[in-house]
């Protein structure tokens, strides 16, 4: 009898389902479709305790501004990465992303190169440059940098110049299909530079800015993406 039960305990045990991999925070709190996603998936959720792992432990090493700086680096990411909803596969791009930010040595590199690709990533601009360089610039438009091949880093820095003021005529009378018209241009000009990927993340970005306010915006980001 002894046996018998030893036994049905033991194909119980081989029954009974493994449990799903857990990412760093509380699934019974998640509340955006992004959230959602990462609990339902072990792969992402794997993902996201190793990205998560990462950053306590690069902030361990930092204290002060640089720890600040990093947390609010931190949050812009988590906007970036929210963008994607519960795209799946969007996702695990953002967070292969942001765990090669802290350990470039888990970055998954491309099988042939890409020149001229240029994204959105880690709260700044990237261009791939034909010599496998990447330039780089922040959202705002701020100084940027080369990370050269070999791993190497330069800091640019972009001095501010006088010139001559243009006076920007105003828009007719019944502006908006004027901004709507000179919006829909830039945003077809952003599309020719980013990935098909990005397009919704960069919408994403600029949602909730009122019409005048989007155009500048895009004008920067072409500004930067074009350099």
């Amino acid at each position: 009898m002894t046996g018998r039960m030893a036994l049905a305990a033991l194909l119980a045990c081989l029954a009974a389902p493994a449990a799903a991999q857990q990412p760093s925070y509380d699934c019974t709190r998640a509340g955006t479709p992004t959230e959602h996603a990462v609990c339902g998936d072990s792969a992402l959720a794997r993902l996201d305790v190793q990205m998560a792992d990462l950053y306590r432990a690069t902030a361990r090493r930092t204290e002060g501004n640089a720890r600040r700086g990093l947390r609010a680096e931190q949050l812009l990411w988590q906007q970036w990465r929210n963008t994607c909803g519960g795209d799946t596969a969007c996702l695990a791009r953002r967070y292969r992303e942001r765990i090669a930010d802290f350990d470039p040595s888990a970055a998954v590199q491309p099988t042939t190169p890409a020149p001229g690709v240029r994204r959105l990533r880690n709260g700044r601009w990237e261009v791939e440059m034909p010599d496998g360089s990447i330039r780089w610039t922040p959202l705002d438009g701020g100084s940027g940098g080369i990370i050269y091949p070999n791993g190497s880093q330069l800091t640019l820095q972009y001095v501010q110049v006088d010139v001559v003021p243009v006076e920007i005529p105003p828009p007719p009378t019944g502006g908006a299909p004027w901004v709507e018209a000179i919006e829909t241009l830039l945003v077809r000009v952003v599309r020719d530079y980013l990935p098909p990927q990005d397009h919704p993340a960069y919408d994403a970005l600029h949602a909730g800015y009122p019409p005048p306010e989007r155009v500048v915006r895009h004008i920067d980001a072409i500004r930067i993406l074009g350099r």
